[in-house]
């Protein structure tokens, strides 16, 4: 996106103001004394500033300037941003420098200082770069000030521009924050959340309890003699067919808008999922308290910036708890379709949360709970019992503690 200016000389500073004073009090000093001498000292020192004043101003009035910024971001990207000063004046210019607050980099001031004069008719371009630190959002940055000064250094043009530039910020993918030397192993903890659940193929899951009907093989006799009681081994199911993913939006979740805050870790690992199923052309859903999030089931990469787009502006304000929501959105998926849901405190205390997730189960649905530790020894407690008895239930579970959303923190609970 780029946007063209025209300066608007609003404002202006000056320190040849001592210079011209001094001269008036030559020139009227002069005047009272009669002194020759002083008053053409005097008119000196008031004409020239005077003249150098109105040249700057004559020069600055012929500059404008372009701006040319990416409208779309991920988190953690670094931008370009390049400005384009132009001189459609008669008269040069030397050295303006351009300001400017970039918001998504915590606020901070970006400068650049063009180190040459610029002649009339001639263009110059440069650039700064920022890192977008802040979350997914819709960010405003600006306004620019480009300052400029006469040779002697008498006087400073400040030219404010009051518009600003928007850009969107989405969450990021793949590497949840990691350093790009890391996102390898961030990219196998999306691949295995979708491979994961219990199903028919040569690959370990996890371990249950014996039901009536198991076959014998499966019977793992090391911890079933720890336990006393008979456990059998269920094989992870097929990286194929449907993906449906609830994201908790209750206004209890905590974090929305802090950088590492676990409401913002969901959203990227809600995204991520998204992303690696529309590649692997999975039909893919999300859904809240308040219904579908995003477009409907797609295969196409190409709609990616739809989920993506639809995923900048969600908040925790939902009134509905995760238990009472998610059995009735989510009646009706496919047998053997993967269920993902993103856990947080509230729903791991609510004792509700584990029956309505074992309902899913018993329609043949494959279900993953993605559970969000909070940081206190209490919530510790509350998401390993939690675990456990969703563990009981046939309920695959993925933990993650709070901060940085990290592999070696996330872990299958068996």
């Amino acid at each position: 996106m780029s946007k063209r200016e025209q300066l608007e000389l609003k404002s202006n500073c000056s320190s040849g103001a001592i210079v011209f004073g001094v001269g008036n009090l030559a020139f009227f000093s002069g005047l009272f004394l009669q002194n020759a001498g002083a008053v053409a000292m005097g008119l000196a020192l008031i004409l020239i500033p005077a003249v150098v004043y109105w040249m700057l101003r004559r020069a600055a009035s012929g500059l404008s300037l372009s701006q040319s910024a990416p409208k779309y971001a991920f988190e953690g990207d670094l931008v370009v941003i390049r400005v384009t000063l132009r001189n459609e004046g008669r008269r040069c210019l030397g050295n303006p420098r351009f300001s400017e607050i970039f918001t998504p980099e915590d606020g901070a001031q970006k400068d650049i200082v063009f180190p040459q004069r610029i002649y009339a008719g001639e263009q110059i371009e440069r650039q700064y770069e920022a890192r977008c630190l802040s979350p997914r959002g819709r960010y405003r940055y600006g306004p620019s000030v480009l300052r400029i000064s006469d040779p002697f250094g008498w006087f400073e043009i400040q030219a404010r521009l009051e518009t600003f530039t928007t850009i969107i910020i989405y969450p990021s993918l793949v590497n949840f924050g990691l350093d790009q030397q890391r996102a390898g192993s961030a990219r196998h903890a999306v691949s295995e959340i979708l491979r994961a659940g219990p199903g028919e193929s040569s690959d370990f899951w996890s371990l249950r309890d014996y039901r009536p009907g198991d076959s014998p093989r499966r019977i793992h006799w090391p911890t079933s003699a720890r336990r006393g009681d008979l456990v059998v081994r269920e094989m992870a199911r097929p990286s194929s067919g449907d993906l449906t993913i609830f994201l908790d939006t209750h206004r209890s979740v905590t974090g929305q808008r802090i950088r590492y805050g676990q409401f913002e870790n969901a959203i990227r690992l809600t995204a991520s999922l998204v992303a690696t199923a529309l590649r692997t052309a999975r039909r893919v859903e999300v859904y809240s308290q308040s219904g579908r999030i995003g477009p409907s089931a797609q295969t196409s990469h190409a709609k990616l910036r739809e989920w993506l787009d639809a995923f900048v502006p969600l908040e925790p304000s939902a009134p509905t708890r995760l238990s009472a929501a998610i059995g009735e959105l989510l009646a009706g998926r496919h047998d053997g379709s993967l269920t993902v849901v993103m856990i947080h405190q509230d729903s791991m205390a609510d004792e509700a949360t584990i029956p309505t997730l074992a309902s899913l189960t018993q329609r043949g649905q494959q279900v993953i709970a993605v559970v969000f530790e909070g940081r206190s020894e209490k919530a510790i407690l509350t998401a390993a019992r939690f675990t456990t008895g969703a563990r009981r239930r046939g309920i695959g579970v993925y933990r993650i503690s709070a901060g940085k959303l990290d592999h070696d923190e996330l872990e299958v609970a068996v």
